[in-house]
């Protein structure tokens, strides 16, 4: 007669296998005031106020209005056009929409981001494409992506790695890092507030093309340092530089109260 097989002592136990997630399915349309405790399904459409206090896990999400997710956010689509907090993390696989304001509190990855308006990450961005931003972008941590392209104010307290950097400045910004083939910044006049800057502190690429750009070291094939430009170290070779610009070390002090330049 067989005896049953016992497990050996000292070898832990079997790892269960792991069980798939229910499909998503069904529409999920709210409005007015809403609260739930978490969200799952094919598609949900907010119009109105919407608090969930966990996670929201669905396919297409749109959003008008308020809404706030206290959970992790997990999405193919999402469109926001107003308000939209976010606690948790954040996973949208194809293309993050955002028109008004939008706070992320944890991290961010998506295979698209197209903002315009304000968008807040707490934690790093990975980006599969293209980060396509108007207004205001600020992250916490560090960003990827292929491509960074905006116009406005950017703010990013550790490195920005991709492979296209193009930045239209409107207000005082800055960047840990940029890791990139080719990097354009250049900025917008403005008749009253201080100049648009870009506060770097190293950038390292194939091709720069600089304006108003203060970075402490700079190394690159081909640089061009136009207008405003402030490098205290770099390695490349200039093919162009404005009158105003500043290669080498340099002490700037402040304007006078009440006199911007």
């Amino acid at each position: 007669m067989a005896s049953a097989s016992v497990p050996s002592a000292g070898l832990p136990p079997p790892i269960p296998k792991p069980v798939a997630a229910p499909e998503r399915s069904g529409t999920l349309s709210d409005r007015g005031v809403i609260r739930r405790a978490e969200v799952r399904a094919a598609r949900w459409t907010v119009d109105g106020t919407a608090k969930v206090t966990g996670a929201v896990d669905v396919d297409t999400v749109e959003l008008d209005g308020s809404t706030s997710i206290g959970g992790k956010l997990t999405a193919v689509e999402l469109r926001t056009d107003g308000m939209l907090d976010v606690s948790g993390d954040a996973v949208v696989k194809h293309r993050l929409a955002v028109e008004g304001t939008a706070r992320f509190g944890g991290t961010l990855h998506a295979g698209d981001v197209d903002a315009r308006g304000t968008l807040h990450v707490g934690g790093t961005v990975d980006v599969d494409r293209s980060v396509l931003w108007r207004g205001c972008i600020e992250v916490g941590a560090a960003l990827k992506a292929s491509r960074f392209a905006g116009e406005g104010r950017v703010a990013v307290t550790g490195t920005v790695a991709v492979k296209d950097v193009d930045i239209a400045l409107d207000s005082p910004s800055r960047v840990g890092a940029i890791i990139a083939e080719s990097v354009r910044v250049r900025r917008r006049p403005r008749f009253l507030g201080p100049t648009p800057s870009l506060e770097v502190e190293r950038i390292d690429a194939n091709l720069v093309e600089l304006e108003g750009v203060h970075v402490e070291y700079l190394r690159a094939s081909r640089i061009v340092a136009g207008e405003g430009c402030r490098i205290a170290r770099y390695d490349g070779t200039v093919v162009r530089k404005h009158a105003s610009a500043r290669l080498g070390p340099s002490s700037v002090s402040a304007p006078p109260y009440g006199l911007f330049r």
